[in-house]
């Protein structure tokens, strides 16, 4: 959300600098928390006979609504919604982590959240035992309970700083994640201390990790001190479920096609992301906690598949360098021709290459690698390491290099609002590599914005929202999944 870099730092405050836990039932039944459940009650009664009812009104001023009538899971499966997230108070590291309850009020995380034991699944049986492993530390329940077929309402506007120390603006705003889970899965959050820092873990959607047995999707989001609302879907790091998230005339993340055919979509990229290279099924021993007919768990980004590619196997891994040849060949025509990157904040910049060193000057001068070199090209995958540092006017630059990329529009000028489509394949006589799951995700969305990749606001590309919760309030809708 915001650019690029400002998303980065809004990822921290959900909890980026975190190991990875996991998570675990479900079915068509209901099952029992494993703790008390929070304060409050967020639910709307499902219609008389458990089908999909009427979608809600507009949300309440200052409220979010996540509405689980409209899809085509089966009624009275279970669910869960988790609002998770963080301040830098008054701006400054560290990052204080909060959590809200069924009310909306934040509550500050502490180590004594951590109530259920590492290796505990909840409520067991041999399906259960099946995921237990993906439960290897103590973990604390943060979960608000709901069932497809209701609805849950939640304050936002109870985030103020009477309720979370230091909340201010910028970049002291609150910064977190609305997660939601589908079946019985409980998506544990430990709570953890890095030296005198207090830090949690979350979930994650990488293959075979701690965190990845779950079936979730999440919005990310921030509420400033002023009530200021900034929010968007992402698929940056995978697709778990298809939801949209809408506000008055606002609407957001919404796609023209099932989770079921999305999933297809994905097995049927080219190489080398074809086949099974980007899914994950549901683990063996376990169909039981998952809703009827759900045979994977995700599809994962190219960019979460890239980042976790054993140190082993990353010379010869063909999506680790994937743009390794493409950067080669245009630091080569940059020897020859100079670059000129515009960015609206930031102004013109002229970048040459002597050796491998790629140098802009303009209204400053510094070299992307800092230390020379050519890009590398998991940076350009995960939009991070040389194209994120520096000062903002060269995190502007970098965003716009690596957006290029990524839609296959690598030129020898390039600016953030010159850069209309056409992007990725469509491009006229497209020679480049491209990023072909931010290209998909951008096919399949309602109105063509998506959030495939992490500098996608480039060009105003992106699924972000903005409003006041002081005027109105969101709704995040869970889509459709096999029609």
């Amino acid at each position: 959300m915001g650019n690029g870099f400002e998303r980065k730092l809004f990822l921290a405050g959900a909890g980026a600098s975190i190991a990875l836990v996991a998570c675990g039932q479900s079915g068509g039944s209901s099952s029992t928390p494993p703790t008390a459940s929070p304060s409050g009650s967020p639910l709307t009664s499902p219609s008389p006979t458990g089908a999909p009812t009427a979608p809600p009104g507009p949300a309440a001023t200052g409220t979010l609504v996540v509405d689980f009538t409209q899809s085509d899971i089966p009624a009275g499966t279970q669910a869960y919604v988790y609002i998770i997230g963080g301040v830098l108070p008054n701006g400054n590291s560290p990052i204080v982590p909060y959590y809200l309850d069924a009310a909306g009020v934040p509550h500050m995380m502490a180590l004594a959240d951590n109530k259920i034991p590492a290796g505990v699944y909840t409520p067991g049986g041999s399906a259960g035992n099946a995921l237990s492993s993906f439960y290897s530390d103590a973990w604390a329940y943060y979960g608000i309970p709901v069932t497809v077929g209701q609805t849950a309402s939640i304050p936002l506007n109870k985030i103020t700083p009477a309720t979370v120390s230091g909340l201010g603006t910028g970049t002291a705003a609150f910064s977190g994640r609305v997660y939601i889970s589908i079946g019985a899965p409980v998506l544990p959050f430990t709570v953890q201390t890095a030296g005198s820092v207090l830090t949690y873990a979350a979930p994650s959607p990488v293959p075979r990790a701690v965190g990845s047995a779950c079936l979730f999707d999440f919005m990310e989001f921030s509420v400033d001190s002023t009530l200021a609302f900034d929010g968007n879907t992402s698929q940056v790091d995978q697709f778990g479920f298809p939801f949209q998230m809408a506000s008055g005339a606002q609407t957001q993340g919404g796609f023209n096609t099932s989770r079921t055919a999305i999933i297809s979509d994905v097995m049927g990229l080219p190489a080398p992301f074809a086949g099974s290279t980007l899914v994950t099924s549901i683990p063996a021993g376990a169909s039981s906690l998952y809703p009827a007919n759900v045979n994977y768990l995700r599809a994962f980004s190219p960019s979460d598949y890239a980042s976790n590619v054993p140190s082993a196997n990353r010379a010869t891994d063909p999506i680790f360098n994937y743009w390794n040849t493409a950067v080669s060949q245009w630091f080569t025509t940059w020897q020859a021709t100079p670059l000129t990157v515009t960015d609206a904040a930031s102004g013109t910049f002229t970048g040459t290459v002597t050796g491998s060193t790629l140098t802009f000057t303009g209204p400053e001068t510094f070299s992307l690698p800092a230390a020379g070199g050519l890009i590398p090209s998991l940076d350009i995958w995960q939009c991070a390491n040389s194209l994120a540092s520096g000062d903002a006017a060269q995190k502007n630059v970098e965003k716009v290099i690596a957006a290029a990329f990524n839609r296959g529009v690598v030129s020898n000028n390039m600016s953030d609002v010159s850069c209309a489509p056409p992007f990725y394949s469509a491009v006229p006589g497209q020679s480049q590599p491209y990023n072909p799951w931010a290209e998909l995700f951008h096919k399949v969305s309602s109105n063509g914005l998506a959030y495939g990749f992490a500098y996608d606001d480039v060009c105003a590309q992106s699924t972000t929202m903005q409003f006041s919760l002081a005027s109105a309030g969101i709704t995040m809708t869970l889509g459709k999944f096999f029609s």
